[in-house]
């Protein structure tokens, strides 16, 4: 939402904001006769103009009481104000008017009324037996065997995998590890290697999914030629007591079952927690009224995303461009798509500070210090820490995060009564 509103400035409380520039024009002009910044008021004046003197003053005095007349007026501002000067000179009142975008207004849904159930969560037996399995993968060793490849063995190959007679970017790989029957490679990959021993060469092929990462690959058929240097078998440990003392200070496999049950447990309490606490504040979004959303905020928020995006990329040594050119689309394609769920975002976070403003939610400096040198404990020195994290910027993140903690617990508590 966007409104207007004049600031009127009375001659009193703007003549300071003149004499603060003048004093600083005197240190950089020189006056015959008088040491820098000694100058009289009235001769710093004829000295650099009358006009330049106002300039100095207004660009101090309007950031001053805008804010002021901002808390007064209670309006939560999104953006810097678009100013129009009225009036302004040294026997006169200063007078602007200030444009801006403010947060619209909201009518909380009432947090009993959002209809977000909880759910009972617990690991079944089946999840239990997966992570032993997977503990074993973890503990087994790896042997060569001179058999043909089969379902679960590792074989060591080079390959190339071709479209058309050419190799595809990315498609030539040596002495490459390829566990059969993972699905880490394209779908006919793994299968292709079944059978194979070392020291065969073998041509088969396979084709790219619809949905493939790569636009220019989607749907293609291929071609793969795989030399094998060997093929490996794993050796699981069985899964008994023994087994289990391995792992850790367990006596038997059932109190190591007992401790995977109790852990995968607490991690789905923890997954239910986040995804109850999500769905609550989604309800509240949904079953508030909002005011107009300033595009600002929407753009902001598309902006950040758009960021984090590019972070992503980099950690896979990608960039942007060559993002876009792989998936035949633009930057602004790609802000069109946010755009929805951006704007959903905005709605939640409004949302959510609406109700921490009407319950005094607040986050104290020692909240935010501790905090702050939880963080910081991640690094290892004190210098380390200092090259990689911006201060302010941590205590500013660290207070937004435990403000959101507070008031999704609040929500918790007042939607649960």
């Amino acid at each position: 939402m966007e409104i207007t509103f004049t600031v009127s400035v009375p001659n009193a409380d703007f003549i300071p904001f003149v004499k603060r520039s003048v004093a600083k024009l005197a240190e950089q002009v020189s006056i015959k006769g008088f040491r820098p910044g000694k100058a009289p008021q009235k001769l710093v004046i004829e000295s650099v103009g009358l006009d330049r003197v106002l300039h100095e003053a207004m660009d101090e005095a309007i950031p001053y009481f805008f804010a002021k007349e901002a808390i007064e007026k209670d309006l939560q501002v999104v953006n810097r104000p678009s100013i129009s000067v009225e009036e302004i000179g040294l026997n006169t009142p200063f007078r602007f008017t200030a444009t801006v975008e403010v947060v619209p207004e909201i009518t909380l849904a009432d947090p009993q009324k959002l209809g977000v159930e909880k759910r009972d969560v617990s690991a079944t037996e089946d999840q239990v037996n997966q992570e032993l399995k997977h503990l074993a993968k973890m503990r087994g060793t790896l042997s060569e065997v001179g058999r043909e490849a089969k379902l679960s063995d590792i074989a060591t190959i080079d390959f190339q995998v071709k479209i058309d007679g050419n190799t595809i970017d990315g498609g030539e790989s040596k002495n490459h590890p390829v566990p059969i029957g993972e699905g880490r490679f394209v779908s006919g990959f793994e299968e292709g290697l079944i059978g194979a021993k070392a020291g065969d060469n073998k041509t088969f092929p396979i084709k790219f999914p619809e949905d493939y990462g790569k636009n220019e690959l989607q749907g293609k058929q291929a071609e793969v030629t795989v030399h094998v240097h060997s093929i490996q078998e794993r050796n699981t440990p069985e899964l008994n007591d023994e087994f289990a003392k391995t792992v850790g200070k367990f006596e038997s496999l059932t109190a190591l079952k007992e401790e995977l049950r109790k852990n995968i447990t607490d991690e789905l309490i923890a997954k239910e927690q986040e995804r109850y606490l999500g769905e609550l504040a989604e309800s509240l979004m949904e079953k508030s009224t909002f005011g107009v959303i300033p595009s600002s905020l929407i753009e902001h928020e598309i902006d950040r995303r758009m960021e984090e995006f590019t972070n992503m990329l980099a950690y896979q040594q990608k960039t942007i461009e060559q993002y876009m050119v792989e998936h035949n689309t633009t930057l602004q394609s790609m802000r069109d798509t946010m755009k929805e769920s951006a704007e959903k975002q905005v709605r939640i976070g409004l949302a959510l500070r609406k109700l921490a403003k009407e319950h005094n939610v607040t986050v104290t400096e020692k909240e935010i210090t501790e905090e702050a040198n939880k963080q910081l404990e991640h690094f290892a020195t004190a210098d380390h820490a200092h090259e990689e994290v911006d201060p302010d910027d941590l205590r500013e993140y660290v207070a937004s995060t435990l403000r959101n903690t507070k008031t999704l617990d609040l929500l918790n508590t007042l939607a649960n009564k």
